[in-house]
């Protein structure tokens, strides 16, 4: 599950839950990872293009 979040007021960050498979390496339940926009339209896409890449990529690159 993931979603959208405005932090400070400037800046969209995606939240997703963290998969069981990668708990014992991250304890949190939740991760955020920043858009790095202001806009939420632009949020929004990149938002959507988060789920072409493979998934184990997005989290092995989100536990750095």
């Amino acid at each position: 599950m993931a979603g959208l979040v405005l932090r400070n007021d400037k800046c969209w960050h995606l939240r997703m839950r963290v998969p069981r498979q990668y708990r014992p390496i991250e304890k949190r339940g939740e991760i955020t990872r920043s858009l790095k926009t202001g806009c939420r339209k632009e949020a929004l896409v990149r938002m959507l293009e988060q789920p072409k890449q493979s998934s184990s990529r997005i989290w092995m690159r989100a536990l750095r």
